[in-house]
């Protein structure tokens, strides 16, 4: 068992009496071999503690008008990402270097010395971005930090033999806890895709597994219950409108904290998830009258990702219906508010609507396309039984899908905690030497 003595870190109350204290120039030194010549082509980038091959044809991000003001990098350096301080404080800020390239000078690069192992090294200074130690080195938070800034921070290393042995446990245990995590989110995505199927049976055959049936006609659909009614959505409404244009609703309109305006970018899992910062006073408000939205309402994305789309609840009485929306009245003597929402966001549905679409650039919808969305259904006592047995089988799926994650959550949390102890000598890893 490990005895201690006092850091001499301020983030560290004690390391492992065998283990060394000294500034971070020490260890590391700052690489700033520059690509002069094009020596390197190998573009590599940062993403989320992973250094990557970037992709420099895929038309995402900003490239320089030359490589030549890129640094080399060399398998086993470090590269530290240390800019936009203040406003990003989740970013993961280090990533280990596995073959030779070429990164941005933005990016800090540090060569380990001979007597550090870089997985160790990588898993240090990755606890510490964890830690959130780089945001109140020196005199306090700031926008970037370069070497200087960080080079006289004190880091505790044990011996190189045993900085291998940690960065062997590590690995191994890092790759089971990531296997598992794999595992988990593969359930989760096959959960998904229950729930999905579970709504769209319930949308296009029903519960009732006895019942006799009849083509529809309408191909997403297939065969329907014998007594269920096919047409158009516009046999179940009685109004589809589309939000205000032009000089309706223009920037000058716009408050915070006002009334809600609703846009495609609202609509969130099927329920209205408002801005504050885009509402408008109650002047517009008055003005735009033969836009609110009232309760049952479904509002529907008229852009973009097309079948999105809520029903409106009495909280949201009164909101707006925005430019890029479509507000739909159902006749609820036909048609259950809930049922027609799930009818227009069924994949089925967006597929026919994003063909049926008009735009060059981005899917619009107009009042007329989802006039003739095909729909088929029962009558409005047997859509709100379907409507319940769905919330009861999709609630059960909901709730084991919110447990795994939570476990998961918990198994990133632990894969954390145990990197910070591991190379803090927190803990003692089986097999080390002292």
């Amino acid at each position: 068992m490990s005895t201690y003595k006092p850091s001499k870190a301020p983030w560290l109350a004690r390391i492992p009496s065998t283990w060394s204290e000294a500034p971070l120039f020490t260890f590391f030194r700052d690489n700033k071999t520059k690509n002069i010549g094009m020596a390197e082509a190998n573009v590599l980038s940062l993403s989320y503690g992973t250094i990557k091959r970037r992709d420099l044809d895929s038309g995402m991000g900003l490239l320089p008008e030359s490589f030549e003001t890129y640094q080399i990098v060399e398998p086993g350096d470090i590269v530290m990402r240390l800019t936009d301080l203040q406003n990003d404080q989740r970013s993961l800020r280090t990533g280990l270097v596995r073959e030779r390239g070429i990164v941005t000078s933005a990016y800090l690069a540090l060569r380990p010395s001979k007597y550090v192992d870089p997985r160790f090294a990588h898993y240090l200074l990755h606890s510490l971005d964890t830690m959130k130690v780089y945001y109140g080195l020196g005199a306090g938070v700031r926008q970037t930090m370069k070497y200087r800034d960080l080079s006289g921070a004190y880091l505790a290393m044990p011996m190189r033999v045993v900085q291998t042995q940690i960065a062997d446990y590590l690995d191994s245990e890092i790759a089971r806890i990531d296997a598992l995590i794999d595992r988990k989110q593969r359930f989760i995505d096959l959960l998904l895709e229950k729930r999905t199927a579970i709504i769209a049976h319930a949308v296009t055959k029903g519960f009732d597994y006895k019942a006799e049936m009849k083509d529809s006609g309408i191909e997403w659909f297939g065969a329907i219950p014998l007594h269920w009614t096919v047409g158009r959505l516009k046999d179940l409404v009685t109004s589809i409108q589309t939000g205000p244009f032009g000089t309706q609703l223009g920037a000058n309109d716009y408050m915070v904290d006002g009334t809600p305006v609703i846009n495609p970018v609202h609509i969130k899992d099927n329920r209205l998830v408002p801005d504050p910062e885009t509402s408008v006073t109650e002047a517009t408000v008055a003005r735009l009258n033969g836009y609110l939205l009232r309760t049952a309402d479904v509002v529907c994305a008229r852009r973009g990702d097309l079948g999105r789309c809520a029903v409106v609840t009495p909280q949201q009485e009164g909101w707006v219906t925005g430019t890029g929306s479509l507000r739909v009245r159902p006749n609820q003597r036909r048609v259950a508010p809930e049922f027609l929402q799930l009818l227009i966001s069924q994949q089925g549905s967006r597929d026919w609507l994003s063909l049926q679409s008009v735009g060059a650039t981005m899917d619009n919808l107009n009042e007329g396309i989802l006039a003739r969305l095909p729909v088929a259904a029962p009558d409005v006592v047997e859509q709100r039984s379907i409507i319940r047995r769905i919330g009861a089988d999709v609630c059960k799926v909901d709730d084991l899908v919110e447990r795994t994650r939570r476990s998961i959550d918990l198994l990133r949390e632990y894969r954390t905690a145990l990197i910070s102890a591991a190379v803090t000598g927190q803990i003692d890893i089986p097999g080390t030497e002292t």
